[in-house]
């Protein structure tokens, strides 16, 4: 079974400040709470064929360009689903716009259960608590990427 879902998060940052919202490290800043602690492998996850794990999931850095507001990644879940991940970050109304699109495959019966339920209206309501867990975050997402200049 494959599937492909896209959706968009707003924030109030412009795109080359946003981009790093959509990092390893930078989702520590507003899904860490519910568990986002990922263990660098190989690298830190910026630079193209870094590799990171959360829980049983890994990802590999396909690209990242903060200029260019793009990030990619390769995203296996182990005996579930393997895909793609890709957000451009755009300008919107002073802040931006990331569009979000994942392109998974299922690697078995459990996979196929994982995508079934990742219907286009949960998609978007995942994309709508992305939304809401980065304005929620605001100062600690500050801190953070003032830190990174």
């Amino acid at each position: 079974m494959q599937i492909t879902r896209r959706g968009a998060v707003e924030t109030k940052y412009p795109p080359q400040r946003a981009i790093w919202l959509f990092t390893a490290e930078g989702e520590k800043h507003w899904l860490g709470e519910i568990g986002w602690n990922p263990s660098f492998l190989r690298g830190d996850g910026f630079c193209r064929h870094d590799v990171f794990a959360v829980g049983a999931t890994t990802f590999i850095t396909i690209a990242f360009d903060a200029e260019a507001g793009v990030a990619q990644y390769a995203r296996v879940e182990r005996d579930k689903t393997a895909g793609i991940i890709e957000i451009e970050v755009t300008a919107n109304d002073g802040g931006s716009l990331a569009s979000v699109t994942y392109a998974m495959t299922s690697l078995g019966d459990e996979g196929d259960k994982v995508l079934e339920a990742m219907t286009d209206e949960a998609f978007a309501a995942e994309m709508a608590s992305w939304q809401a867990a980065i304005a929620a975050h605001g100062e600690p997402i500050d801190d953070w990427l003032a830190s990174r200049n």
